[in-house]
């Protein structure tokens, strides 16, 4: 639907970095790979390269990841609460294998996810549209690309392209029964 650089201080705490590249995108939309050898990730010069990165990560495949002929679904991923600067707060999701960080979800519930772009195989093929919480940016990051820049978040209605203003139309149907149901478990 969209995709953005968010420079919030949970964003660059989380990442250990600068700022972290978000798209916004239905949950229906993504698919989990199966669990693989860790790879040094692909890049633009390279875009087929897909070095080994060394011995397998330390932490125990999950439950039923010892098969990686099958997808996994996505009770084996490990969540965790964290604060953010909107003060809305966030779930980060996390392969259970190597515990990076695969998507965010927020007050949207599960129907929407925050894919963290860097996961992506071909993550240089992915530009953000704006750039969001620019009031924590570090000093040392000069914004050059002519994007929008937001001092917080932004009205989705005056910068997203109609496509993505479609899309997430359709999906509030979903977050507005998650909204209820959470409500009515209260």
């Amino acid at each position: 639907m969209a995709s953005h650089n968010c420079h919030c201080t949970a964003c660059q705490r989380e990442t250990g970095s600068a700022f972290s590249p978000n798209i916004i995108i239905e949950a229906s939309s993504v698919t989990r790979l199966p669990p693989a050898s860790p790879t040094v990730p692909a890049h633009r010069g390279a875009p087929d390269s897909l070095p080994p990165a060394g011995p397998a990560p330390a932490p125990a495949p999950a439950p039923g990841a010892e098969n990686n002929a099958t997808p996994p679904d996505d009770d084996d991923l490990l969540r965790v609460a964290i604060p953010s600067e909107s003060g809305a707060g966030q779930t980060i999701v996390r392969c259970p294998r190597c515990l990076a960080a695969l998507w965010s979800e927020y007050a949207y519930g599960p129907a929407v996810r925050f894919v963290k772009s860097g996961t992506l195989d071909r993550a240089w093929l992915v530009e953000p549209d704006l750039h969001i919480f620019v009031r924590s940016k570090r000093p040392f990051v000069t914004i050059g690309d002519g994007k929008p820049q937001f001092q917080e978040y932004y009205d989705r209605a005056q910068f997203w392209r109609p496509e993505g203003l479609e899309r997430w139309a359709r999906v509030m149907v979903e977050v507005q029964k998650y909204w209820a149901s959470s409500q009515a478990g209260s």
